[in-house]
């Protein structure tokens, strides 16, 4: 399977929407990238001119480093296209991404739970690194 990897533009929202769960409105997910894009730059994943993957790079100025701060922030792949190099191309060109604009490390999360994607991570070189910790700053009633 040959992919090509590209920057996604708000054109394609909707294929974009497809693949994620998240998203329930092609001009909201639009709005979405176009909301994003000083800070979050979206890549699509395509086969034979199909979108069958996305992935998002967030690079960050640090006040501690005078590297940017680099992160995966999203990692989805069209189910009937998985373990079939998709997800590891996006990583890659991501990784690429961010080290000609002057990374250093790339970090991401992943649920707790999702050990394939612990396993995916783990054989492209991803270790352990921190706890990540949240709390909810929605008022519970």
């Amino acid at each position: 399977m040959e992919i090509s990897i590209h920057r996604a533009a708000i054109e394609d929202a909707a294929a974009i929407l497809k693949l994620n769960e998240a998203f329930d409105d092609v001009r909201a997910t639009a709005a979405h990238i176009e909301r994003c894009a000083d800070f979050e730059t979206p890549f699509i994943a395509t086969t034979e001119g199909r979108v069958v993957g996305f992935a998002c790079l967030r690079l960050l100025p640090s006040i501690c480093d005078e590297v940017p701060y680099a992160e995966l922030t999203e990692l989805i792949v069209d189910p009937q296209c998985r373990r079939q190099g998709v997800g590891r191309a996006l990583v890659r060109h991501i990784e690429s991404e961010a080290r000609a604009k002057g990374a250093a490390r790339i970090s991401l999360m992943c649920s707790w739970l999702n050990t394939d994607a612990h396993n995916f991570y783990h054989t492209l070189g991803y270790r352990l690194y921190t706890i990540n910790m949240q709390r909810s700053l929605v008022a519970v009633e």
